[in-house]
């Protein structure tokens, strides 16, 4: 009985590590096309242009590797395919504010509600200052943002979108 529930918990813990997190983000580079990488730092393998829509399962030191073989091109209803390792840096890729971008939000310190408030805030496409400029980092229901107004930290997952197209509704 003790080697089944041993085996029953070893089994669980696989399968918890296996689930990934993933988050949608969109290429938002001016020095387009943008490149994307076998490893952070490494070899170019491809190019991405403005706006186009890619799942981002984890961070590493700035670097987020791209999930999947596919992507949308914000362009038209393209899907491309690619093979192997891919890394884009942080710094080319964003979330919007979720629905139109009349969005009340609370930046904080760390990914907690008792997270210290760095800042509060409206977002919408009059307040420039409270857009988002690129993604940091993410886990399962925070997001690390970083703003035009130079305030960088958490805010609740549910609040951005990872489409450039739609408000995600």
């Amino acid at each position: 009985m003790k080697k089944i529930l041993l085996l029953a918990a070893f089994a669980m813990m696989a399968m918890a590590m296996s689930a990934q997190v993933m988050l949608d983000v969109y290429v938002s580079d001016d020095t387009q096309p943008t490149n994307y990488r076998n490893a952070p730092k490494g070899d170019i393998v491809g190019q991405l242009e403005n706006g186009d829509m890619i799942s981002v399962d984890r961070c590493v030191n700035g670097w987020f590797r791209i999930t999947g073989s596919e992507y949308y091109n914000g362009e038209g209803d393209y899907t491309y395919r690619y093979k192997g390792e891919k890394w884009i840096h942080c710094s080319v890729v964003t979330v919007s504010w979720m629905q139109d971008g009349s969005v009340n939000f609370t930046l904080r310190a760390t990914p907690s509600k008792k997270g210290k408030v760095v800042h509060r805030g409206y977002a919408n496409k009059w307040l420039d200052g409270n857009n988002i400029t690129h993604v940091l980092d993410f886990n399962k229901n925070w997001v690390k943002l970083s703003l035009k107004n130079g305030k960088t930290g958490w805010v609740e997952r549910n609040l951005v979108c990872g489409n450039s197209l739609t408000v995600c509704m």
